[in-house]
């Protein structure tokens, strides 16, 4: 009776196992079935696809995100000769290259790949392979194949943005010094430095506004990458500073090129951007390999570049470097007189040519030694290409011209229209004019008591700055006058949109004005063309009273010369003074 009972029980104990195991194995499955979703979902969102290669056969075997990386219609038919036809040749030969090797030593190797897709897509992929080995032998290599576009994008723009400048694509300051330190451990030999400076970039930034100034900075970036060539390392540096690392050309002929090049009119609208460049050449053989040499040489030829008047290049000369160490030391001197109280101003007066009365004065700068020794201003140039000691003489000769106008005035004497000269730097700065006027204020002075003079080089330049200072201080009674004029080969011209009430002509310019002669006939058309724009002319530095009269004849109204005057100091020019300064004092 137990054996009867007993077996349904041992028959329903094997139903309940059986089922057991079955709910055992669809959990499992449900399980897997979750696991290859999730893989399946990670892997699609990661870009990654599961690959393998059958070595006898080279059949090959793919996942969905395979096919997708390559463009190809999942599940479709594909052989390794169709797979590697889109790989960059390169790249090609790159695996080809590891994976030999690792068959051989029965490992496995990763690789990022460039490929291009059926569909003409431009993809990198990172390849990654083991080994799979039976009886000693490779029979299969498989792996995973990831996306890494973005990654690659991403890591070449950083890259770019750390060494490259972002507006014009060319190398930036950090990777052109890294460059330069390696070009030069290997050797000087025809190894060459350009430094590239625009002239007139900062006139097109202030007139047309920065998006003008970048159009010029690309535009001068492609044509810098046209005439150096590829084999060129081409750097912006600085705002519109570039520099080029150049190895066995020719590079006199490279810097005129890009010269002219850079004069060429860079369109904007309607219109057209006009600049120009300066170019300092110095070769690393010169200064033995040494980088902080090397860029010190090039920067000495491109400051000659701009002092010989810009638009050119100039080789580096060891005459350069002693030029600059004498630059600094007159930069010194006058900076050391400037503090210690060594500065003084001597005047020169300017005559009437018919009468030969005085009708004012030019203010010029002299520094008194240590020794005793007077010092002229032209002995001091250097000192006014400084920006921050210009700026520093240029308050001390105007508070000092002030002061003296006002005792003269004060004195009962009448000292005519005192002439300044204003170096580039200073009248660059913002607060120019505003000072200039509050200054004749404060000193109660008419604004006709002053007359300010800029050089003609600076002023062909037409900084807006400069013009829009001169224009106010114009406006406000102060007058202008440009100096030394034909000596940049200025054109009258220009005065029709320049604030100007004088032009002042240097006597070498004017020459013997023999009747017929090519000076004299220059001469005339310069007076007629003055006259016309209501512009008095003065001639300077007129050594002799017959060539006075003879400018006085064709139309000259003033001038100043040893023929008359030397420069006096202030105690010295008062003798000379008439009274009568009711026309110069303000009324309060």
């Amino acid at each position: 009776m137990s054996r009867q009972e007993d077996a349904p029980t041992s028959h329903d104990a094997l139903l309940a196992a059986l089922h057991a195991a079955e709910e055992t194995i669809a959990v499992q499955g449900r399980a897997l079935a979750h696991s290859r979703k999730v893989f399946a979902r990670a892997s699609e969102a990661a870009k990654i696809g599961v690959w393998e290669c059958d070595l006898a056969t080279q059949a090959i075997t793919w996942t969905d995100g395979v096919y997708d990386i390559f463009d190809i219609p999942r599940g479709e038919p594909v052989d390794r000769a169709r797979a590697l036809a889109a790989y960059d040749p390169a790249s090609a030969r790159e695996l080809e290259a590891v994976r030999s090797a690792a068959i051989d030593a029965r490992t496995g190797f990763s690789l990022d790949a460039r490929i291009r897709t059926e569909r003409g897509n431009v993809r990198w992929m990172r390849v990654t392979a083991s080994i799979e080995c039976e009886d000693g032998r490779a029979v299969r290599i498989f792996g995973m194949k990831q996306d890494i576009t973005e990654e690659k994008t991403l890591a070449e723009r950083t890259r770019f943005l750390a060494e490259c400048d972002p507006l014009t694509g060319l190398a930036n300051r950090a990777l052109f010094h890294a460059r330069l330190a390696d070009a030069l451990t290997s050797g000087t030999e025809g190894l060459a430095l350009l430094l590239v400076d625009l002239d007139g970039f900062k006139a097109v930034n202030d007139t047309y506004g920065h998006h003008a100034g970048d159009l010029c900075l690309v535009a001068v970036a492609e044509r810098l990458r046209d005439a150096c060539g590829a084999d060129a390392l081409v750097a912006r540096i600085g705002g519109d500073e570039f520099a080029i690392l150049v190895a066995d050309v020719d590079v006199e002929a490279l810097a005129a090129r890009i010269v002219e090049d850079a004069e060429r009119p860079i369109p904007h609208g309607a219109s057209a951007l006009k600049l120009g460049a300066s170019v300092g050449i110095a070769r690393a053989a010169d200064a033995m390999g040494r980088e902080a040499e090397l860029f010190t040489d090039a920067d000495l030829a491109l400051y000659a570049a701009k002092r010989t008047g810009r638009g050119c290049y100039r080789v580096y000369d060891p005459a350069m470097r002693r030029v600059e160490n004498a630059r600094i030391a007159v930069i010194g001197a006058v900076s050391d007189a400037l503090a210690a109280g060594r500065l003084d101003l001597h005047y020169q007066p300017l005559v009437s040519l018919p009468s030969g009365a005085v009708l004012g004065s030019e203010a010029l700068l002299r520094l008194a030694t240590p020794e005793g020794d007077l010092l002229p201003a032209r002995s001091l140039a250097a000192a006014f290409e400084d920006a921050d000691l210009s700026r520093r003489i240029g308050r001390f000769v105007l508070e000092r011209v002030l002061d003296q106008a006002a005792r003269w005035a004060r004195g009962g004497l009448r000292h005519g229209r005192i002439s300044i000269n204003l170096a580039e730097e200073e009248a660059r700065a913002a607060d120019f004019a505003p000072t200039l006027l509050a200054g004749l204020e404060r000193a109660g002075l008419a604004p006709g008591a002053i007359a300010v003079e800029v050089p003609e080089d600076v002023f062909a330049r037409a900084d807006p700055d400069l013009v829009a200072a001169l224009a106010c201080l114009r406006a406000n009674g102060v007058r202008i006058a440009i100096d030394d004029f034909g000596a940049a080969f200025a054109s009258l011209a220009q005065l029709r949109f320049c604030p100007v009430d004088i032009v002042k002509v240097d006597a070498a310019f004017v020459g013997a004005l023999d009747p017929g002669s090519s000076e004299r006939i220059v001469v005339e058309a310069l007076v007629h063309a003055a006259s016309g724009l209501g512009v008095e002319l003065v001639a300077k530095n007129v050594e002799s009273r017959e060539l006075g009269s003879r400018l006085s004849a064709i139309g000259f109204s003033a001038a100043q010369g040893h023929a008359w005057h030397p420069a006096l100091p202030a105690s010295d020019l008062a003798r000379l003074l008439p009274t009568d300064t009711a026309d110069i004092v303000r009324v309060a």
